[in-house]
């Protein structure tokens, strides 16, 4: 699970993507994000309210709920191998941040025992790399 989908879910109050984060969840055997989603959703917090664009209770909340999703996930700490896959090639384009929600995902893919890995993500150059490499998108 990739950071936008839950920023748009809950901190931009999208029904439809609370919608399809719940569907996701209910059908996924084991969810999983990157480290490094837990930072930019306090980072985002933090600009929404600062700019006053979204109310410091209500983005308070949305964090929140947010929070409580990661903590019944695996969440990847962004270790060596996330590190160097990150800074290698992908066939796309892809923004630095991007790129390591793309390799963690890559780097679950090689785990023993795991035959699919479907990646959620509402950012339209995140899910264009991750297709590229072979992630399933929900």
């Amino acid at each position: 699970m990739e950071t936008s989908a839950l920023a748009r879910a809950y901190l931009h109050d999208d029904t439809s993507a609370q919608a399809d984060l719940t569907a996701a969840l209910a059908s996924a055997d084991a969810v999983v994000s990157s480290a490094l989603t837990i930072v930019e959703l306090r980072r985002a917090v933090g600009q929404v309210t600062a700019s006053q664009r979204v109310p410091q209770e209500r983005a308070t909340e949305a964090l929140r709920r947010a929070l409580e999703i990661l903590s019944k996930a695996d969440v990847i700490p962004l270790g060596e191998l996330i590190l160097a896959r990150a800074g290698g090639a992908f066939p796309l384009p892809i923004r630095t941040l991007d790129a390591l929600h793309v390799a963690t995902a890559l780097e679950v893919q090689l785990r023993p025992g795991v035959t699919a890995v479907v990646m959620m993500s509402r950012d339209k150059r995140v899910k264009d790399v991750a297709a590229a490499v072979g992630i399933q998108l929900v």
